[in-house]
């Protein structure tokens, strides 16, 4: 009994996301920042309270939002490959932002979903407006290095 879709349609579609060659610098590149982004979170919450501000308390309250940022604009690469490169900024800018935005609903299931760990990594828990810069540092930062060292040459 099926599925209501094609099985092979969907190995075909994970196989090629996962190995054609002008899609994995974008996922190596994802894979990098995840522990990278948990890490200076995790970082910045065992610092806090010696942060007496500098440049390491200043990476630590505001690269993981940049970080985020650019990792959404990674997997927007990666998976719309042959879309431009402005198109997956402006997306990655406007999930982000309707994420931020989102964070200013707080009905009992959502706030229920943000309990959890990955809910909330992934929707946070209030609105700040440096979250909105941080993200669009984070996606320019994104642009310049897949302008920079991940874009297909041939492209």
């Amino acid at each position: 009994m099926g599925l209501g879709f094609d099985e092979m349609k969907v190995f075909r579609l994970l196989v090629q996301l996962l190995l054609d060659k002008k899609r994995i610098p974008y996922l190596l590149t994802f894979l990098i920042l995840i522990p990278l982004g948990l890490y200076s979170r995790i970082w910045f919450r065992s610092m806090e309270a010696q942060c007496e501000g500098g440049i390491l308390c200043f990476w630590g309250e505001f690269a993981p939002d940049a970080l985020y940022a650019t990792m959404y604009y990674v997997i927007l690469r990666w998976i719309w490959i042959h879309k431009s490169q402005v198109w997956a900024a402006l997306w990655a800018l406007l999930l982000c932002y309707a994420i931020e935005i989102l964070q200013l609903y707080h009905a009992e299931w959502i706030d229920a979903v943000r309990a959890t760990r990955l809910g909330g990594l992934i929707l946070g828990f209030s609105f700040l407006w440096s979250d909105i810069v941080c993200y669009t540092v984070g996606v320019v930062a994104g642009w310049g290095i897949d302008v920079t060292f991940l874009r297909n040459r041939g492209d």
